[in-house]
């Protein structure tokens, strides 16, 4: 998971907020029991899919945005829909023998290596946002 110094440093570092825009932001979240991403998205300071990207950029794995785009179902039940919950990550393609997964947590090694078992490939992990994420679950 992505913890918050590393999504400042992210933010800040790539110049599309500054200091006090980030900490201003944080303030108002915890006032408001939101994400801080949330507020940074409700300002207009940046957007899904830029953060998406740098965020991606940090696991030094690709982005996917899956808004668009219908999921065959033989790809979804290469990974049980419980699993793909649980572990906020959907299967989206597939390569011969490598399986295209969309991961909210890149990080989390059991996520991965569950969805290796369950589809007997191996897994190319990719960054996806929340929201994105969330609504593609619901194509199972």
């Amino acid at each position: 998971m992505l913890l918050p110094s590393a999504l400042q440093q992210i933010l800040v570092s790539s110049g599309y907020v500054n200091e006090e825009q980030y900490q201003a932001a944080l303030k108002t979240a915890q006032d408001l029991d939101k994400t801080i991403i949330d507020i940074l998205l409700f300002r207009g300071l940046i957007t899904e899919e830029a953060l998406g990207k740098l965020i991606a950029e940090y696991y030094q794995i690709p982005f996917v945005s899956l808004k668009h785009q219908l999921i065959p179902t033989d790809i979804l039940n290469l990974v049980p829909e419980k699993t793909a919950t649980a572990f906020r990550m959907i299967p989206f393609n597939r390569k011969e023998n490598e399986l295209y997964l969309a991961m909210e947590n890149p990080e989390d090694l059991e996520a991965i290596e569950f969805a290796k078992r369950s589809s007997k490939l191996n897994i190319v992990p990719y960054y996806i946002n929340g929201s994105d994420l969330q609504k593609n679950l619901g194509q199972y």
